[in-house]
């Protein structure tokens, strides 16, 4: 790729038009570690962007090490595309690694340094480690936890099967200045119906419509098929019976529990009886 090729990609990207094919970013790449003056840590950084997109995140960190090692400006935006993709390679440890580099720098890593190596940490299953830094965050006030992150802390615990933790951290949300939404409840009453807890999550979604919070059809999904698991019908019935007083329409996900349930337990008359609340 000539010099003039390698400004006219730099000025597509500016403009939001991405290389379509990652060895064609890969080629920009290396045109523009050669151009002088270089081009600016901004258009270094959405390169890498349109990379991740592509999901080729071993390139992306492959393209990382060249700038550190040809000199090409990195800044936190950069480093935190690299602890990305190494938290969604299952190398979270190397994640923490760039972390330092953080402090190396006197840089100071910020709210989505610390969602992205929590995320990562649940992707590998350190639980611990990933409640450990989040209280960390809390207790000595490294960063202060947005939305995000209180989600991505709900949605680890809840699948790990730390089902009261996840409760606990919920009802601590709560009375913040920031309120959970619904999909922090999600995450919450998803888990419950997955360990068989129906009534609590009934409870649950009770509590967050009183304080306003209207459920969405992938609540009633998770505690239909909780409720379904169980063979409660009437409460299966009275949850599609609230969902068209709220105006939600089943979605494909919501007939194919229904049919399955409905299969299992040959209960073709209850399958009608739901089957017309829904139509």
């Amino acid at each position: 790729m000539s010099k003039r090729a390698a400004a006219c990609g730099i000025a597509l990207i500016r403009r939001g038009i991405a290389p379509q094919f990652s060895d064609d970013a890969v080629s920009l790449f290396r045109d523009m570690v050669r151009m002088r003056p270089q081009p600016s840590v901004v258009q270094f950084t959405k390169l890498l962007n349109v990379v991740v997109k592509m999901k080729h995140y071993s390139v992306a960190l492959v393209l990382f090490d060249k700038m550190r090692q040809l000199g090409a400006p990195v800044n936190e935006i950069t480093m935190n595309i690299a602890i990305n993709c190494y938290c969604l390679l299952n190398r979270v440890d190397f994640g923490f690694a760039i972390l330092g580099t953080f402090f190396k720098r006197c840089c100071e890593p910020d709210i989505t340094t610390f969602n992205t190596l929590i995320r990562g940490l649940f992707l590998v299953g350190e639980i611990a480690e990933a409640e450990k830094l989040f209280k960390k965050l809390l207790s000595e006030k490294l960063c202060e936890p947005d939305e995000i992150m209180y989600l991505i802390v709900l949605n680890g615990l809840s699948k790990a099967g730390h089902i009261l933790a996840a409760r606990d951290l919920l009802g601590y949300f709560e009375n913040l200045s920031s309120k959970p939404d619904v999909y922090a409840y999600n995450a919450v009453i998803d888990g419950l119906c997955k360990h068989n807890m129906a009534d609590d999550a009934l409870h649950l979604l009770s509590i967050m419509i009183e304080k306003g919070i209207l459920p969405d059809v992938v609540m009633y999904n998770s505690i239909i098929q909780g409720l379904c698991n169980v063979g409660r019908w009437k409460d299966v019935k009275d949850l599609l019976n609230e969902m068209v007083d709220y105006k939600i329409s089943p979605n494909v996900w919501t007939y194919n529990i229904l049919v399955d349930a409905f299969c299992k337990e040959g209960t073709m008359e209850e399958a009608e009886n739901v089957l017309e609340i829904m139509m």
